[in-house]
C-alpha cells in the first residue's frame, strides 16, 4: 500500500513539473510573439502561463482541453521559431553591418484571395493553401498570411533588406551556408525548449528558388510532439520563410503541407 502511495505521488509531481513546463513555455511564447520586451513582461507571462495551464490540464472538461492545444500549438508554432526565424539571424555577418531592416507591409491592400489561392502583390509571390483551410492574417509583425485547421497551421513571414550600395541578393545561398542556418536555427530552438528533435533539414528548389529546409519536432505532453518546419528563399533582398506546424501525427499531414508548399511561386 505505501509502495502503491508513493508511485501515486510520484506520477502526481512528475506530472505537475511538466504543466509547469507547459505554461513557462507558452507565457514565454506569447510575450515574446507580441513582440514585448524586458524582465518584467516574461515574468508576469511565464507566470500567466503556468498557473492557466496548471488549471486548465487538470479541469475534467474535455472541450476546454482541445482548445487549450490549439490555441498552444499556435502560440508556440508562431511565437518561437516562424518569429526567430524570420529574423535570420544567420544573415551574413557582412550583411548583417549593411542591412537596414524594413517594417513589413500587412495592408490587406497587397492580398488578392480566390478560395484557398492566396496571392500578394505587395511582395510578389503566390500560394495555394489546403483546400478547406481558414485563412487570415497573424498578429505576428511579419507574417502577412496564415492558413489554419485546427492544430495544423502554414504561414507566410516576410523579411527585407535595404542594402547601401549593394547589388539584390537573390539567393539563399548567398546569405549563408546551410550549415550556419541549421545550426542558428538548431541554437534558437534549444534556447527556447530545451529539447528538440531535428528530423531533418537540406537544400531544394521550389519553382527555381533555391530554398534551405528544416523540420524538426518538440515533445509536448507523454508522447504527444509538435511537428514543425521552415522553407527559407531569399529573392529581391527578401526573405521568404514558409513555415508549417502540427501537433499529433505528422505522417498524416505531411502531403498536405508538402502539397501547398510545393505551390509556392514568386513573381518577377
Amino acid at each position: 500500500m505505501k509502495d502503491k502511495t508513493q508511485v501515486e505521488f510520484n506520477n502526481k509531481t512528475k506530472k505537475t513539473k511538466n504543466h509547469y513546463i507547459l505554461g513557462m513555455i507558452l507565457g514565454f511564447c506569447l510575450v515574446w510573439s507580441i513582440g514585448l520586451s524586458g524582465f518584467i513582461p516574461y515574468i508576469i507571462g511565464i507566470f500567466l502561463g503556468t498557473v492557466i495551464t496548471n488549471k486548465v490540464l487538470n479541469s475534467e472538461e474535455k472541450l476546454i482541453k482541445i482548445i487549450f492545444w490549439i490555441l498552444f500549438a499556435i502560440i508556440v508554432i508562431v511565437g518561437t521559431f516562424f518569429k526567430g526565424v524570420s529574423n535570420m539571424e544567420d544573415f551574413s555577418s557582412y550583411y548583417q553591418e549593411e542591412a537596414q531592416v524594413l517594417n513589413t507591409d500587412k495592408s490587406s491592400e497587397n492580398s488578392e484571395i480566390s478560395g484557398n489561392f492566396y496571392k500578394n502583390t505587395k511582395y510578389n509571390f503566390s500560394i495555394l493553401f489546403p483546400e478547406g483551410w481558414d485563412i487570415g492574417e497573424a498578429d505576428n509583425p511579419t507574417i502577412v498570411q496564415e492558413a489554419t485547421s485546427g492544430t495544423n497551421s502554414i504561414n507566410i513571414s516576410i523579411q527585407q533588406f535595404s542594402l547601401d550600395n549593394q547589388d539584390q541578393v537573390n539567393s539563399i545561398k548567398d546569405t549563408s551556408s546551410l550549415d550556419d542556418f541549421v545550426n542558428s536555427s538548431i541554437d534558437e530552438l534549444e534556447n527556447t525548449f530545451g529539447s528538440v528533435e531535428i528530423i531533418g533539414y537540406g537544400e531544394a528548389e521550389i519553382n527555381n528558388e533555391d530554398v534551405y529546409w528544416l523540420r524538426y519536432a518538440i515533445p509536448v505532453s507523454g508522447e504527444l510532439k509538435m511537428t514543425s518546419g521552415v522553407y527559407s528563399i531569399m529573392k529581391n533582398n527578401i526573405f521568404y520563410i514558409i513555415s508549417f506546424g502540427t501537433v499529433g501525427d505528422y505522417s498524416e499531414k505531411e502531403k498536405v503541407f508538402m502539397d501547398s508548399i510545393s505551390t509556392f511561386t514568386i513573381y518577377q
